[in-house]
């Protein structure tokens, strides 16, 4: 009812797309996240739950664009980052894990929280800085 009352109210918007995504709705959820972006299109939260959503509906394409897109917006939110690779694993992408925590690794290679995820990328092999850091074995070689 408070919707239909104020419908940009973002936090009964934000509530109701996190409900959504939680019941595996995630058309819903998108379409929801979508009116909250038309109402603050700079809400990178929101922008952040868009993009997971989109990878839980398995739309990759979509999803990865928002992702960057938030990336390219907040270079220093190494959080999303995090949350991002994260929920790749879950999803068992990890080739695009990989690549995500790869170049995270190379842009924030003192961080915490990326450290704790360095033991499900053995392949990836962080640097002192300033060297080809994040990259694989394989690319390091050639």
């Amino acid at each position: 009812a408070a919707l239909a009352l104020d419908p940009g109210h973002e936090i009964m918007r934000r509530a109701l797309g996190e409900a959504l995504a939680r019941q595996g709705q995630w058309i819903e959820a998108v379409a929801e996240f979508d009116r909250l972006l038309d109402i603050d299109p700079n809400n990178s939260e929101t922008r952040f739950l868009k993009a997971i959503a989109l990878l839980r509906m398995g739309n990759d394409k979509d999803s990865f664009e928002e992702a960057q897109g938030l990336f390219d917006r907040f270079p220093l939110a190494v959080a999303f980052r995090v949350r991002f690779i994260s929920a790749l694993l879950s999803e068992k992408k990890f080739a695009r894990a990989q690549a995500e925590f790869a170049e995270a690794i190379r842009l924030f290679p003192r961080d915490p929280d990326l450290q704790a995820l360095q033991p499900q990328f053995p392949e990836v092999r962080p640097t002192r800085p300033g060297s080809r850091q994040g990259l694989t074995r394989a690319e390091q070689s050639a």
